[in-house]
């Protein structure tokens, strides 16, 4: 797709679709964007109903759940990271997590996210050094780690093990 009618600066494009196996929904992927940053529109293929969501979705390997990062644009680092159950007609949003604060600079953003497993995910911590000049440099301080489902709950894994 190419501009929108009627909406100056606004595109919008296909970017794909996932879901649709083993009974969940089909979902399409629209990629939105104006002059001042941009989300992702996830579409029900068969109902229509539309969810804005902050990243790309990365679809779990048995297609029950997907997670997001917000994409940086203004901020230095990404600052929040989604995890979404595909249930019935519409995801519902199970973990929210949003460790950097693009106002002070402090925290952590996440980048690499990817699944290991059905309930695990590997991501790297990025945060930004003290230092000006590897700051400057888009340079950054990172540790691995996992975020791991276990009794119906997500949590962060920083062990050494979550390290490998």
């Amino acid at each position: 797709m190419g501009p929108a009618v009627g909406l100056p600066g606004l595109t919008s494009h296909y970017s794909g679709r996932f879901g649709g196996d083993n009974g969940t929904p089909a979902f399409h992927i629209l990629d939105v964007r104006t002059y001042e940053g941009g989300a992702i529109e996830l579409i029900n293929a068969a109902t229509g109903d539309s969810l804005l969501l902050r990243g790309v979705p990365l679809l779990s390997p048995d297609g029950a759940r997907f997670a997001t990062v917000q994409e940086p644009d203004a901020c230095e680092l990404a600052s929040e990271l989604e995890i979404w159950r595909v249930t019935g007609d519409k995801p519902v949003r199970e973990f929210n997590l949003r460790p950097f604060d693009c106002d002070t600079g402090g925290g952590w953003g996440p980048s690499d996210v990817a699944w290991r497993s059905r309930d695990t995910i590997t991501l790297v911590r990025n945060r930004l050094p003290a230092d000006s000049a590897r700051r400057a440099n888009g340079e950054h301080d990172t540790t691995r780690a996992l975020l791991v489902r276990a009794a119906g709950t997500w949590v962060m894994d920083t062990s050494t093990a979550a390290r490998r």
